[in-house]
């Protein structure tokens, strides 16, 4: 293997990585706003959304009333998962913009674009 191709692979190692502690240090402070948070249930709904991809929000919902022992309608959970979706995405953005030398928005941008999560925070940059 050539010296480019072990950089390059050795450069991707490195973003993977980077991406995983980014992601990994957002769903902890989710998780962290739903312990402090009485009727927050924003970590529970989005990690069921992510291991369960093909489930409905009815039957989603009905495993949140399970593990939280608290009601939740189908409407309710399609709420919690949008606030869940709101706060992990203004985690990840603070998360890199505490990380960037220079956070401008075109640098937190370019880091996004390189650690491909961009499409998933686009809406909440400009906040």
């Amino acid at each position: 293997m050539e010296s480019a191709d072990l950089e390059s692979a050795a450069d991707r190692e490195w973003i993977e990585q980077w991406r995983t502690c980014v992601l990994d240090r957002a769903w902890q402070k989710l998780d962290f706003t739903q312990q402090k948070s009485d009727g927050n249930l924003g970590y529970t709904v989005l990690r069921l959304t992510v291991d369960q991809r093909q489930a409905d929000s009815a039957t989603l919902a009905e495993q949140v009333s399970q593990l939280s022992g608290c009601p939740c309608t189908a409407a309710a959970f399609r709420k919690q998962l949008s606030r869940a979706r709101h706060q992990f995405a203004k985690a990840i953005i603070t998360e890199l913009r505490h990380a960037l030398t220079t956070p401008t928005r075109e640098a937190l941008e370019q880091e996004l674009i390189g650690l491909n999560l961009l499409s998933y925070v686009r809406d909440y940059i400009a906040e």
